[in-house]
């Protein structure tokens, strides 16, 4: 008897997800947004020094900024709905050279439970409206990513 429930409970956790999501694809496993606010950014770091996290789990692995674009390779468990990326970038740039920010990346799984564990790149464009930057400074900019599910975890690019 104990056989058949965990034969029926894994086949019911095999088929839960739809095979369309499952490939480890950023087009069809998430999507991303940049949001450049000096009071959400201001407000978010003081959620995370007061430890409430309004962020959905992730592991943060790398940072890098390559052809002016910034890429944050993460890692994350779901497979059954889009997960959103957001970073929130701040609006006020201290003036110094080379540039040095720190943003906050959130992460929304749309109340995704499935188990699928996915690790992938996530990309922004640095040549945007809402980011601005020169080439020079997109080229030597030392960049923080500041986990929001997790303070304590912190990436560089240098």
């Amino acid at each position: 008897m104990k056989t058949m429930i965990r034969l029926i409970a894994l086949i019911l956790l095999a088929t839960s997800c739809s095979d369309e999501l499952t490939e480890n694809s950023p087009d069809k496993n998430s999507d991303k947004l940049i949001l450049r606010d000096q009071s959400i950014y201001e407000s978010t770091l003081l959620d995370l020094e007061q430890n409430k996290i309004d962020s959905d789990l992730f592991a943060l692995h790398e940072v890098s900024v390559a052809d002016k674009k910034l890429q944050i390779k993460v890692s994350y468990s779901g497979g059954c709905q889009t997960h959103k990326f957001q970073i929130i970038w701040p609006e006020v740039i201290t003036m110094i050279y080379p540039p040095d920010f720190s943003v906050v990346l959130m992460h929304d799984n749309n109340g995704d439970m499935c188990e699928a564990y996915f690790t992938e790149t996530i990309i922004f464009d640095l040549i945007n409206d809402d980011i601005n930057l020169s080439d020079d400074a997109i080229n030597e900019m030392r960049i923080t990513v500041i986990n929001g599910s997790n303070p304590d975890e912190i990436v560089s690019n240098r």
